[in-house]
């Protein structure tokens, strides 16, 4: 069985996934970078609170490590390649931050408190805002502003434990997978609510990711060794569950959208 207060075991066997997710995040962004801009990836390292940084062209670790926040995790790049924002867990107590990188100089430009054990982060499309999940007991999602990066108002109430978020490539939905209340919560990006219908998927969620057409949603379950397939138009979960590999925890779609992709959480790795 698993607690609310089981956070600090699980984000040291989510190392791993958490690393798979820099790179997805920097994969997903360098397909909508201009030309002029940085070929980096951005590696979250939680054991030391930095940030490693590859240089794609050549695949070797450039400069030193970036001082961030607390046990970093999920990472995001900006659609134009500019930021990269870390969300910082702050295991160690008080609220989780986020860190803004210049990607240009790769240096923390802003640090933006956000609420308590912040797991996920992903950019919208546009560029324009950036949802951080907050995995402390009833979750929490912040919305952060990216031209003034500052923290709106508003936070929004979603499921138990939230960790990944994606949004989808119309920028109008965000999909939170809440991994005690192994249910997706589903915000409406243009009035940043969350909508009514609280989708029950596999036991204890962990990724998500939607496909490039944005019609659907994929939704690794690593308790129950499947994957959920949601219906973005009727944010409905399909009939069929896939069954996939021991304890799931990740998941990439390709660009035509034919393929998807768990990762399957090794035996060392296991919570």
């Amino acid at each position: 069985m698993r607690s609310n207060n089981s956070n600090g075991s699980r984000a040291a066997s989510a190392r791993g996934f958490m690393a798979f997710f820099a790179m997805l995040a920097m994969g997903l962004g360098l397909a909508a970078f201009p030309a002029e801009a940085q070929p980096f990836a951005y590696v979250t390292n939680d054991g030391d609170g930095t940030v490693s940084v590859i240089d794609t062209a050549t695949n070797m670790v450039v400069g030193t490590p970036i001082a961030v926040g607390n046990t970093p995790e999920g990472v995001a790049v900006t659609p134009d390649g500019k930021h990269a924002y870390v969300a910082n867990s702050n295991l160690l107590g008080g609220p989780g931050t986020v860190s803004v990188i210049d990607t240009v100089t790769n240096t923390v430009t802003a640090t933006l408190t956000v609420g308590f054990f912040p797991r996920g982060v992903a950019v919208t499309p546009d560029g324009k805002h950036a949802y951080v999940t907050n995995a402390s007991g009833q979750g929490t999602v912040s919305v952060i502003d990216t031209a003034t990066n500052t923290v709106e108002a508003a936070t929004l109430t979603v499921g138990f434990d939230p960790f990944a978020v994606a949004v989808t490539p119309d920028g109008t939905h965000a999909y939170v997978v809440n991994e005690i209340s192994s249910s997706v919560s589903v915000i409406d990006t243009a009035t940043n609510t969350v909508e009514a219908a609280t989708l029950a998927v596999g036991a204890f969620p962990f990724g998500v990711a939607v496909t490039p057409d944005g019609k659907r949603a994929y939704v690794v379950n690593e308790g129950s060794n499947n994957v959920s397939v949601i219906n973005t138009a009727t944010n409905t979960v399909e009939a069929a569950t896939l069954a996939v590999g021991n304890e799931p925890v990740a998941v990439a779609v390709t660009r035509t959208g034919n393929t998807s992709m768990s990762r399957i959480m090794p035996p060392t790795m296991s919570r």
